[in-house]
């Protein structure tokens, strides 16, 4: 998932869309690139939360958010409550790989990019998928006309 992401701007985190996991290293990206100084880290980040993160923090101290340590105190405490079990992580991120459908303007070649991107995360679950089911995801999430299905499954040994 690419960002609109500046070096005084940190990544703003949509748990509908993202796990944990991902923005958790998506910050640690922006914290190694960013230019600001580590007491501005903290009020960055708690200006360009929105929703449960910003519920989370928002109980948090001024001194706290502005302290040099402020964007980690932040992480800690959205982490208690974002972090889930593997089996959560699983599910999720299953989910993502079930559901997902190549949007119509988007070409088969980026379609397969995205398609083998949630299957690694999926393998590094450990969760293996048999090739048979892996090619049927794959056909079937590529969102192909009658025409262009018929004819995949014509060419398919």
């Amino acid at each position: 998932m690419t960002r609109n992401v500046t070096q005084s701007s940190p990544p703003a985190f949509d748990e509908e869309k993202q796990t944990w996991k991902e923005y958790k290293k998506e910050l640690i990206m922006w914290k190694s690139l960013t230019s600001l100084e580590t007491k501005k880290q903290g009020p960055a980040l708690y200006l360009s939360l929105t929703g449960k993160a910003k519920e989370i923090v928002k109980d948090l101290d001024s001194e706290e958010i502005i302290a040099n340590d402020g964007i980690d105190t932040m992480t800690q405490a959205m982490e208690a409550f974002f972090k889930k079990d593997e089996n959560q992580e699983a599910y999720i991120t299953y989910k993502q790989f079930e559901e997902y459908k190549r949007p119509k303007s988007m070409t088969v070649r980026d379609f397969i990019i995205k398609f083998e991107s949630l299957h690694s995360k999926l393998k590094s679950l450990k969760m293996e998928l048999p090739e048979g089911v892996k090619g049927y995801r794959l056909l079937h999430s590529a969102n192909l006309t009658k025409e262009e299905n018929k004819l995949c499954l014509a060419t398919i040994k």
